[in-house]
């Protein structure tokens, strides 16, 4: 019966990878999903493979000074038959350290490096861990491993297998660097796109950790205990979260409470077989308060953890391992040394993980790319490697964008160029040949000759104008058209640009249409000439609109503006004060501008891209203006110092946007929103200035209500103070010249 029980309970650890899967899928986005399923089932493929070839070897053949087996080097296990299920235990256990290397570098890391370092890992990372500490613990003669022989205790795998995953993980996302735009001003957003996936996976990795650690119970009556503590100590590190979230009286992530659930169930495999139910909730208070704050710590050092896995791990296994001494009825005579042989343990085992996976990253880095390319991060993983695009962004995709534009390809590229060009030409012509006509009119009805020649001029110098324009508008859809496919979603990107043209140019078009029917029809000589300087400005009104959809194509495409000048930004928000104030004049709108700082405010980014934010910013605060009792729209510039950021606000009091006008501004290329619905033309300029924002490695916050107005932020990271360099140089050489 005890043997049919540890079965059941070590093949119900199949829930810990299960559960890494779905927690994943849940935490990353949509268009990487099927890259992260495959590459968690990969990692998991590969570590039961190299078990199978040279990690039993390592792991579980008689102990060489301790250090690793000395068995046959591969095959040396070829039956991996049953034993008393410890086999299928340890295979579970054994996989979880290399599908969290995959997790970590979840939405940039490359296919290839990714799984290479899975089979470091899987074939002398978790092989040496398991030998140090597990080796010769049933008194076995064939040695002990050199923790297991100093008193180091770790029955469970909290720090074996967890501590160590925990810090592979970390090695490698270290070595990968951050997701793009994750930090530093995206911290405190939770990511992904299905929180149901996300605590699905949690859940059964918590009871997957509960049945595995009831399966090492010396009898089946004291599995439900087992259990039991576990659970229970995953429930009060969610209290600890609670409690902690409620002092800092702070908004805390809805994933802190599910972190904190996992490093309590973490820490509680070290000893849940020989503790009770006080001791696994006072553990399980101390994981998810050190699960929280390692969390937050990682954040600040700007460490990014795609699913908080490697947090859970590194707070899970430390807890289990330093409470374990406590917990374990068999200490208490010398606790003191075993507390110090636990730590030399943890640290042993940390150390070795990490600088594996360190230096195999670094050794890889000379030869391949440890992650993906910038445009195929952007385009998504899922596309890259696998040429698949998921089925809910198919669905939506044609179900909420228009169908003419849904199944575009780079061959329908000429044929939109076509369309969208030959409609704008054949009303120019159309309009062009009736103000001729107007002309000649003017000049043979007017009584006085100066006044219709006068007259006449200004209505030539009103089409000459249409004409420059005309052709503006067409090389700007060219452009914009061209630019779309140097973006990372092409298809997704031109398709928007499409669809955005012809809501921006319908006004125009529908007002060329109207003036080519009244001029004929107009008999006061005075409204030919407004009709031809209205159709003028119209085409300019359209070429400004056309423009900035060109620019957003242009930030769509990667690395266009480069992060790496540097650039004053209090000096230039100083220079196009003027130009601001110009701006305001020609609105007929008031503007307030505050800057407190001359000079020495540096950011990282292009010049001509912070001075078209500046324009663009006020630009949408005057579009909004529409009463003359407004107050003045106020610009202002500041710094920061305490979290070393520029800050650029911009305040009006105009009309406010609604909810889905900002979810337009803020994510542009969301398959739910209809460009025709949401009055495109009004928050364009936000648009382009939340996408150059971005593209300065910035971060950007709007917020908008009826009868307080708009509120349009921007951050930027300072690269230093300028002004604080010169007094230390001025004062250093005052003290030189005093001594």
């Amino acid at each position: 019966m005890l043997e049919l029980a540890q079965f059941l309970t070590s093949l119900a650890g199949i829930g810990i990878p299960l559960g890494v899967l779905l927690l994943m899928s849940g935490r990353v986005k949509l268009k990487n999903e099927l890259d992260t399923i495959v590459r968690i089932v990969s990692a998991f493929c590969i570590a039961i493979a190299c078990y199978w070839l040279a990690g039993y070897s390592l792991s579980s053949t008689p102990s060489y000074y301790g250090l690793f087996g000395h068995g046959p080097w591969l095959f040396g296990r070829d039956d991996l038959m049953l034993d008393n299920a410890s086999d299928l235990r340890t295979l579970f256990l054994y996989s979880i350290p290399p599908i969290l290397v995959a997790a970590a570098l979840a939405e940039r890391g490359s296919m290839l490096s990714t799984n290479l370092l899975v089979a470091a890992v899987a074939l002398v990372g978790v092989p040496l861990t398991i030998h140090w500490a597990w080796a010769g613990q049933d008194g076995a003669d064939a040695g002990q491993g050199w923790l297991a022989a100093r008193g180091f205790q770790d029955a469970g795998g909290a720090v074996v297998i967890f501590a160590c995953a925990g810090f592979s993980g970390l090695a490698a996302s270290l070595m990968a660097g951050p997701r793009k735009g994750r930090f530093p001003l995206l911290v405190n957003r939770p990511g992904g796109h299905s929180p149901t996936f996300h605590y699905l996976g949690a859940i059964c990795i918590i009871f997957g950790l509960a049945m595995e650690s009831a399966g090492q119970a010396s009898h089946v009556s004291r599995m439900d205990e087992v259990v039991f503590n576990v659970v229970f100590g995953a429930v009060f590190a969610a209290v600890a979260c609670l409690v902690v979230i409620s002092l800092w009286r702070q908004k805390g992530l809805a994933t802190d409470l599910i972190n904190a659930c996992l490093a309590g169930a973490i820490a509680l495999t070290a000893f849940a077989t020989e503790t009770a139910p006080a001791n696994a909730a006072l553990a399980g208070l101390f994981a998810g308060t050190f699960a929280i704050a390692l969390r937050r710590f990682l954040a600040t050092m700007e460490i990014d953890d795609p699913g908080d896995l490697i947090t859970v791990s590194i707070a899970g296994g430390i807890t289990g391992g330093l409470v374990a001494p406590f917990m374990l009825a068999r200490y208490g005579d010398n606790l003191l040394n075993d507390m110090v042989m636990q730590l030399a343990g943890m640290v042993a085992i940390g150390v070795w993980s990490f600088g594996l996976v360190w230096l195999a990253s670094f050794l890889m880095g000379q030869w391949i790319d440890l992650r993906v390319s910038e445009a195929d991060e952007v385009r998504g993983l899922s596309r890259s490697h696998l040429a698949f695009e998921s089925e809910p962004d198919y669905l939506i995709t044609r179900m909420f964008r228009n169908p003419t534009f849904s199944a575009l390809r780079s061959s329908d590229k000429p044929e939109e160029l076509e369309r969208l060009t030959a409609g704008l030409s054949d009303r120019i012509v159309k309009f062009r040949n009736e103000s001729h006509r107007a002309i000649d009119r003017v000049q043979s009805s007017l009584q006085e000759a100066k006044a219709g020649s006068a007259m006449a001029a200004r209505m030539r110098l009103a089409d000459d104008t249409l004409r420059v324009k005309t052709e503006d508008v067409l090389l700007l859809i060219e452009h914009a058209l061209s630019d779309s496919f140097n973006t990372g979603d092409e298809n997704q990107v031109h398709g928007w640009i499409v669809e955005a043209l012809d809501l921006l140019m319908a006004p125009c078009l529908r007002d060329l249409d109207q003036f080519c029917r009244h001029l004929p029809l107009q008999v006061e000589l005075e409204e030919l000439e407004n009709l031809v300087v209205a159709a003028s400005e119209s085409v300019s009104r359209c070429a400004h609109q056309v423009e900035l959809v060109r620019d957003f194509g242009v930030a769509q495409s990667q690395s266009f503006f480069a992060r790496d000048h540097r650039c004053d930004l209090a000096s230039l928000f100083q220079d196009q004060k003027g130009r601001l104030q110009v701006l305001a004049e020609m609105r007929n709108s008031p503007i307030q501008i505050d800057c407190p700082l001359e000079e020495g405010l540096l950011v990282a980014g292009d010049m001509q891209a912070f001075s078209r934010i500046f324009t663009l910013t006020a630009e949408a605060s005057f579009n909004r203006l529409i009463r003359k009792q407004d107050h003045p729209v106020r610009l202002e510039l500041r710094e920061q110092v305490s979290r070393q950021t520029a800050i650029l606000e911009c305040l009006d009091t105009g009309t406010s946007l609604s909810s889905r006008q900002i979810r337009a501004i803020t994510q542009p290329l969301s398959e739910d929103i209809r460009l025709g619905d949401i009055g495109l033309s009004q928050i364009m300029p936000l648009i382009l200035a939340v996408r150059l924002t971005e593209a300065m490695g910035g971060e950007c916050f709007l917020s908008s209500e009826h009868g307080v107005g708009t509120l349009f932020k921007c951050q930027f990271r300072t690269l230093g103070n300028q002004r604080t360099q010169t007094g230390k140089k001025l004062h250093e050489l005052a003290s030189d010249h005093a001594a």
